[in-house]
C-alpha cells in the first residue's frame, strides 16, 4: 500500500531547499512504510505526527489512515522545525 503524500505551503517551499536526489529517495521511502522507526523516522513526544531526517532537515508529518494520505506540516532545519 502507498500512501499519498500532501504539502503544506510552507513544507513545499522549505523543501525545496534539500537537494533533489535526497528529497526523492527519502519521500519515495515515506509513501511505502510512514511507520517505520530508524535512525530517520521517529514518533515525536507529545505530539500526534512524526519526523522525518534528511540530514540537518527534518520534515514534520501527520498520518491520515482512512485516506491513506501522508501531511507533511513542516521542512526546516533541527533548530526551527520544532518551534
Amino acid at each position: 500500500m502507498q500512501y499519498k503524500l500532501s504539502f503544506s505551503k510552507t513544507a513545499l517551499k522549505n523543501l525545496l531547499k534539500i537537494s533533489t536526489n535526497k528529497r526523492k529517495e527519502k519521500l519515495e521511502q515515506l509513501k511505502l512504510n510512514p511507520y517505520k522507526e530508524n535512525n530517520n523516522i521517529k514518533k515525536l513526544i507529545g505530539h500526534d505526527g512524526y519526523r522525518l531526517r534528511i540530514g540537518d532537515y527534518r520534515i514534520i508529518y501527520r498520518i491520515n489512515k482512512g485516506k491513506l494520505e501522508i501531511l507533511v506540516i513542516n521542512v526546516d532545519v533541527r533548530g526551527e522545525v520544532y518551534k
